[in-house]
């Protein structure tokens, strides 16, 4: 055990104005180390907030095209994109024109079968 007087040659050493000003020297630079950490917490959370949205946004982006594409896999689906994108129809079909309800004065005529070719490339695709 440390007897009376080294005990307090070792107090004159940790209270001594070096000893003060070192440690506060020492906690200042903790401080600034801790401040500047902070900072590139918050940016980071920032960007993490960022990149959750967009995380959200293209889960949507992916469930939309996987529920196009289980439409696709089926003829019904397929069929309905075709005619869609290209104005096609089958053989036997007919075109309706649906007019609006303000012109009731035009009379309903009947209307001649749509013209196919002798076969469609529909049915040649199949």
């Amino acid at each position: 055990m440390f007897d009376f007087h080294e005990k307090r040659k070792l107090k004159s050493y940790l209270y001594s104005k070096p000893t003060i000003i070192a440690l506060f020297v020492v906690a200042g630079f903790i401080s600034l180390s801790v401040y500047t950490r902070f900072g590139v917490e918050r940016e980071m959370a920032g960007k993490r907030e960022a990149v959750a949205q967009e995380f959200e946004t293209l889960q949507a982006q992916a469930n939309a095209l996987e529920s196009q594409v289980e439409r696709l896999k089926s003829e019904r689906g397929i069929e309905e994109e075709i005619r869609n994108r290209y104005q096609v129809s089958k053989k036997g079909e007919q075109v309706v024109v649906v007019l609006d309800g303000a012109d009731k004065s035009s009379s309903t005529e009947a209307l001649a079968p749509l013209a196919a070719p002798e076969e469609s490339w529909l049915e040649s695709l199949w």
